[in-house]
C-alpha cells in the first residue's frame, strides 16, 4: 500500500473530503465503509473508512473528519507535515494560530500527559493514545502516540 498524503484546510476540508459534502458523495469518494453510532442518543451515524472516520449532520452533510493510520497516511497543513511532529511541536504549532485551544491532560502519580487538544476556532483537533511499557524492575515508561488529527466545522466541540 502506498503512502497517502492529505492536506487539511481548517474549517474546509481534509484532502478531497469537504466539510458540508453530502454523505453519498463522501461514500462514493472513499468507498468501502462501516456505519456505526458512537453513542446511543447520537443524532446520526458515523462512517468508518480505511484511513478516516466521517461524521455527519442531521441533514447528512460532513461535519467532522478524523484521520488516523499514520503508517499509511501523512497529514499536512500549509505544506508543514503534522503527523510526524512531537506532541509538544503539534500543540505549539496550533497554539500559535489559536491561543484558546482546549488541552485535556491526564495524571498518574507524578506523570502528567496530554490526551488531546481541540480548537473550535480552527476546527482542528488531535488525540493521543497512552502507551505504557513495563520494565523488568517494575518501573513504567509512558509514551503518548498520535492517534488522530481531525478537521471539523466551527464550534464542533462546544
Amino acid at each position: 500500500m502506498s503512502i497517502k498524503q492529505i492536506e487539511i484546510i481548517p474549517l474546509v476540508s481534509a484532502g478531497d473530503i469537504w466539510l458540508g459534502m453530502e454523505r453519498s458523495e463522501a461514500r462514493q469518494l472513499l468507498g468501502k465503509h462501516k456505519e456505526y453510532r458512537q453513542f446511543p442518543n447520537d443524532e446520526n451515524t458515523i462512517d468508518a473508512f480505511d484511513f478516516c472516520h466521517v461524521a455527519y449532520t442531521a441533514d447528512n452533510l460532513v461535519e467532522f473528519v478524523m484521520l488516523h493510520d499514520f503508517v499509511n497516511l501523512q497529514v499536512y497543513y500549509n505544506k508543514q507535515r503534522l503527523d510526524n511532529m512531537s506532541q509538544s511541536e503539534l500543540i505549539s504549532f496550533f497554539y500559535d494560530l489559536d491561543e484558546d485551544i482546549d488541552i485535556e491532560s491526564y495524571t498518574k502519580g507524578e506523570i502528567v500527559g496530554i490526551v488531546s487538544f481541540e480548537s473550535n476556532k480552527l476546527g482542528v483537533a488531535a488525540y493521543w493514545e497512552r502507551d505504557v511499557e513495563y520494565l523488568e524492575d517494575g518501573s513504567e515508561i509512558w509514551q503518548d502516540k498520535l492517534a488522530s488529527i481531525s478537521v471539523a466545522i466551527r464550534d464542533y466541540w462546544k
